[in-house]
C-alpha cells in the first residue's frame, strides 16, 4: 500500500471496528502511516501486522509482530481467533487463511535468509492480501 496520508496495511482511516485481521504487505506513506491502520477513530482488536515485511514499526491500532510470530498458530489463538471453524494456518509456513480458500491462494510467508551481515532478510515481496481476507470476513458476517 502506498499514498500520501492515511495509509495502512489494512485500513488507511478507521472509523468502525477492525477485528481478527492482519496485514503483511509493504506500507509506504508520508503522514498518518501505520503497519495495520494509518489513522484510527474506531476500534482495533485482536489484529496484527508484520513489522518486517511492512517496513513499519508503528500503527494506530493492532500489534506488530515478526514474520516468525505471524506464522505461529499461538499468536492468533491466544487472541481468540477461531482456528477450528473459520481460519486455518500451516504452522511455520503461512499466515492465517480462511478455511474455504483454495491452496493456490494460501498466504505463504516469505522465507527468511541471512544476508552478508547476518541480518534477516526476505527472498520476495508479499502482496497485501489481508485487505481481501478482512473484507470477505466482514461482508460474510453482514450477510
Amino acid at each position: 500500500m502506498s499514498g500520501d496520508r492515511f495509509v495502512g496495511g489494512l485500513v488507511g482511516r478507521n472509523t468502525g471496528t477492525v477485528s481478527n485481521s492482519y496485514a503483511s504487505g509493504t506500507v509506504i506513506g508520508e503522514e498518518k502511516v501505520g503497519g495495520l491502520v494509518g489513522y484510527n477513530w474506531g476500534t482495533v482488536e485482536n489484529s496484527f501486522w508484520n513489522i518486517e515485511t511492512s517496513g513499519q514499526n508503528e500503527s494506530d491500532g493492532g500489534e506488530g509482530k515478526t514474520t516468525e510470530e505471524m506464522i505461529n498458530k499461538e499468536t492468533f489463538t491466544d487472541e481468540g481467533w477461531d482456528l477450528e471453524d473459520t481460519w486455518d494456518i500451516i504452522e511455520k509456513e503461512t499466515y492465517p487463511f480462511l478455511q474455504w480458500q483454495d491452496e493456490d491462494s494460501y498466504p505463504y510467508a516469505p522465507e527468511l535468509e541471512e544476508d552478508d551481515d547476518g541480518i534477516p532478510g526476505f527472498t520476495m515481496p508479499l502482496l497485501a492480501i489481508a485487505v481481501v481476507v478482512a473484507l470477505v470476513v466482514y461482508y460474510k458476517k453482514r450477510w
